[in-house]
Parts: structure tokens; C-alpha cells; sequence
């Protein structure tokens, strides 16, 4: 069961950092393995959304459910059939004005034993190539 944890400060306002992690629908221009983004509904305080995954040659889909609190944390779960289990959550919390310390971390076990067997060696690096394209794309906008 893959399990990561970790923190990473960015020299952004966290409600920048914020910002840019709720705006889904660009996902697919920062994160490659994003095919695509559908929002199927949208509160002030909850998303339920389709994800369209896409890593080498195996593809597919991920519904999930995002429960978020504005430049505070974001909290995303699953009951998708891919998943025996699917949390995340991410953490925003200031550092003076203008960097931002985001504390993270994901619980995952996947329903089929060969992709859980491949996710332990693949999504610690994927998680932290994320990580890497959010701060590249801050640096860039």
C-alpha cells in the first residue's frame, strides 16, 4: 500500500499555491500524466471530479471527491472501483508573507494486486515529480 508523507516549502503566498492547485481543468498543461479534467459538480467548499489518467500505456479513470477549506487544506477521496482505499491531503500553511509550507500526504491501495504490486515502486517518484511540475509551473505564471 503505497504511503507518502512529506512537506515542501515554496517561496509563494499560500493562497497563490492554493489557486493553483483548485484550478483542475489546467491540470492537464501541468501534470502530463493528466489526460483530462471533467468537473461534475462544484460547491463553495466540495468538488466531485473525473480525472483521466494516463501513464505509459495503461490508462484510465479516476473519480474522486474534493473537500477543500480556501488557502487552507485540500482533502480528496475516492470510493472508485480502481481503489481499495484513496486519501490525500495537503496542507497550506504561511510562512511569513510570501512562501508557503505544504504539508502532504497520500494513502492509496489499489483493487488489483499487479498494479498494487507496480504502485509501490511508482507513485513515491510520481508523487514528488508532481510536486516538482506545481513549483516549475508557480516559477513560470
Amino acid at each position: 500500500m503505497p504511503h507518502i508523507k512529506g512537506e515542501e516549502t515554496l517561496p509563494h503566498p499560500a493562497a497563490r499555491i492554493f489557486d493553483v492547485a483548485m484550478d483542475l481543468e489546467n491540470y492537464p498543461t501541468i501534470l502530463p500524466y493528466i489526460k483530462a479534467v471533467r468537473i461534475l459538480s462544484h460547491t463553495s467548499n466540495s468538488m466531485k471530479v473525473t480525472l483521466v489518467l494516463g501513464l505509459s500505456m495503461l490508462r484510465f479513470t479516476h473519480t474522486c471527491d474534493i473537500a477543500y477549506e480556501k488557502n487552507v487544506s485540500i482533502a480528496v477521496t475516492s470510493t472508485n472501483t480502481l481503489f481499495k482505499t484513496f486519501a490525500s491531503r495537503c496542507d497550506f500553511v504561511p510562512v511569513g508573507n510570501d512562501a508557503a509550507r505544504l504539508n502532504y500526504a497520500l494513502n492509496c491501495q489499489f483493487a488489483n494486486p499487479i498494479i498494487e504490486l507496480l504502485a509501490g515502486t511508482m507513485v513515491a517518484p510520481q508523487a514528488h515529480a508532481t510536486i516538482k511540475a506545481f513549483k516549475q509551473y508557480l516559477e513560470r505564471t
